[in-house]
């Protein structure tokens, strides 16, 4: 686990949130607020599934970004290890810290994006495989993994109590159980672009 091969991809075109996925937002769809420790209606939220994750996508119409789409999103046409540059620091990001910040802290990347790096990690829809990359799908439109293991794609992104930065690198990925729930787990959706 960590990054795949450098690689090219081609993608339709996709919107993906501004922000992670506030707890008010879960709340008002979800009914409930599952996020424990750091609470507070700016704050990501957390403890959250891939499978709840679905759950609100299947309420809301949106869907979880596909790992290329994240990445994608994330590097905002840099081709560094971060969207700042070659180095991330704690003025650009959430982590080697003691919680969680609001969705709209820090300075966002060149798309508009906020806390693409730290804050929690990510989910995204595909199938965690560490050699999807050197398969023929993986060259394919709008690449996909749907199988390969049984984790999902997370650990996008990085989170707030991690000491360093290189797991919050653009192209780090990692996979987790689908049914998994941590206070470091959130994510921020997606959906097809109508231009």
């Amino acid at each position: 686990m960590g990054s795949p091969p450098v690689h090219g991809v081609t993608l339709s075109p996709f919107l993906l949130a501004k922000y992670e996925l506030s707890q008010a937002e879960w709340e008002r769809v979800m009914g409930s607020n599952p996020s424990l420790g750091f609470k507070g209606k700016n704050l990501p939220v957390q403890f959250i599934s891939w499978v709840d994750c679905r759950a609100f996508c299947t309420k809301t119409g949106l869907l979880l970004p596909s790992e290329a789409q994240w990445e994608y999103a994330c590097r905002a046409k840099t081709t560094t290890p971060f969207a700042f540059g070659e180095t991330l620091t704690k003025e650009q990001a959430n982590f080697n810290s003691q919680g969680l910040v609001e969705i709209d802290s820090f300075e966002p990347n060149r798309y508009g994006l906020y806390n693409m790096h730290g804050n929690v990690w990510e989910w995204c829809e595909d199938v965690y495989d560490g050699k999807f990359y050197s398969k023929p799908e993986a060259s394919q439109k709008d690449p996909l993994c749907i199988s390969g293991s049984a984790h999902r794609i997370l650990l996008r992104g990085g989170r707030d109590r991690y000491p360093t930065p290189p797991c919050s690198r653009s192209a780090h990925l990692n996979g987790l159980a689908p049914d998994a729930r941590g206070p470091y787990l959130g994510f921020r959706p997606s959906r097809p672009s109508p231009f």
